[in-house]
């Protein structure tokens, strides 16, 4: 039976891709941390009533900006 298993990436491949997270991290923080502070925010930017129970968007908003975080 041939062994199929694949050598791990290395720092150096995966050094290419370190800005695109990092920009990815500030984003999921900025886009989270908006729909929890201000959920109204984005409905009212785009011109649509804000829905009534707000708090369910708020919850959307708080995995967004937790994965945000490094994770060590």
């Amino acid at each position: 039976m041939e062994d199929t298993t694949e050598e791990p990436c290395s720092d150096e491949q995966l050094s290419q891709y370190r800005p695109w997270l990092y920009a990815a991290a500030v984003y999921n923080l900025a886009w989270g941390s908006i729909n929890v502070l201000f959920p109204s925010l984005y409905f009212e930017a785009v011109g649509i009533e804000p829905p009534n129970y707000s708090g369910i968007w708020q919850v959307v908003g708080m995995p967004l900006a937790g994965r945000s975080l490094p994770m060590t």
